[in-house]
């Protein structure tokens, strides 16, 4: 006999020990078993030919408790819902400033490739050193040009009065 067969025989024993003593209540040697476990005929009739075993009776205690809990998951999800494009702009807010600390943390300031304050300080006084030099020189050729253009004003003015 094989051990499908054998199990088959034994479940259905005791499927029928229970249901013969589900009527004498907590008396019979399996009244401990149908209190437990009252649908267990359902459940081993349907294990045994394959179909499913019907759902058990309805508990107003279980349905009320899981009418609530779907009540309070509706509304976090419409919470959720009315917050989602603000939580996006944390998160890729938040990434990239972790991501900013995570590089300055392993590779150092330096390396990342921005300066220090002092360094900072030092180039921008070269810049404005050049820009002062330039400003200047640009300041004399203007000079330049213009005494020039008056020196030919004065000509020409000189050369129509005599």
């Amino acid at each position: 006999m094989s051990a499908r067969a054998r199990a088959g025989l034994a479940l259905g024993g005791a499927g029928a020990a229970v249901a013969t003593s589900s009527g004498s209540g907590s008396d019979g040697a399996s009244g401990w078993l149908s209190s437990a476990i009252p649908d267990l005929p359902q459940r081993l009739f349907g294990a045994l030919t394959g179909r499913s075993a019907p759902p058990p009776p309805p508990n107003p205690e279980i349905a009320s408790s899981v009418a609530a809990t779907q009540a309070a998951v509706a509304a976090l999800d419409r919470s959720v819902r009315a917050q989602s494009g603000s939580r996006t702009a944390v998160v890729v807010f938040g990434a990239a400033v972790g991501g900013l600390g995570l590089a300055i943390y392993t590779f150092g300031w330096e390396r990342v490739g921005w300066v220090s304050g002092s360094q900072l300080k030092a180039g921008l006084e070269g810049v404005r050193a050049s820009v002062e030099a330039m400003l200047a020189r640009l300041r004399e050729e203007l000079l330049a040009q213009l005494e020039t253009v008056h020196e030919k004003l004065r000509e020409l003015t000189d050369s129509l009065g005599k």
